[in-house]
């Protein structure tokens, strides 16, 4: 990187610092460890309730479906919770036929099978991502909770003589998961 962008950072730093500094002269800093639960239970029901709805919501979906088909077909309510499996999981076994002579029909089953597919792959992303939010999160957490003592700080000197404030920004970042270790050893040579 040129010179001018290690000077803009040091700058943009600097005054981030300063601010803070302030703030805290003034008795306007408070620290988002002492508003954390001592546990992360919050945490871990959020997950589940996430978790919980994705699964309502897939199961919801297949039920109106196989409903809605079993009425127009004058099939079993099994028969047509079979069918919206099959097509909201697009297996198609191609066992229960469904008569397409109707274009009722046909507009339901096309609008079914899009809508149901995409609330599928909807809920799969939503629970994936919470799993992720929620280790995020208890990270996030560990590390406010977490009281800075003399080993984090030696942990945050990259120069050898001592650290700055570069160094300890950049080493907050790297711990909350932000950056990583290549990504600020450029700003810390």
């Amino acid at each position: 990187m040129p010179r001018s962008h290690y000077q803009a950072i040091s700058s943009a730093l600097g005054d981030v610092f300063e601010s803070i500094e302030a703030r805290a002269a003034a008795g306007r800093l408070s620290t988002d460890a002492q508003a954390l639960p001592l546990d992360d239970r919050d945490v871990d029901a959020a997950h589940r309730t996430k978790i919980g709805v994705c699964i309502l919501t897939v199961t919801g979906t297949m039920m109106a479906g196989g409903w809605a088909i079993s009425t127009i077909q004058n099939w079993t309510f099994v028969q047509g919770l079979y069918w919206a499996f099959q097509t909201t999981t697009t297996v198609g076994y191609g066992d229960e036929v469904i008569d397409l002579t109707n274009n009722a029909t046909m507009l339901f089953v096309g609008v079914y099978a899009l809508v149901s597919v995409g609330v599928v792959g909807g809920a799969f992303t939503s629970m994936s991502t919470a799993k992720e939010e929620a280790r995020a999160e208890k990270k996030r957490r560990a590390l406010l909770r977490r009281r800075l003592d003399a080993g984090m700080i030696a942990g945050l000197d990259k120069t050898g003589r001592g650290v700055d404030r570069a160094e300890f920004v950049c080493g907050m970042l790297v711990a909350m998961g932000k950056l990583s270790n290549e990504d600020v050893s450029p700003l810390l040579r």
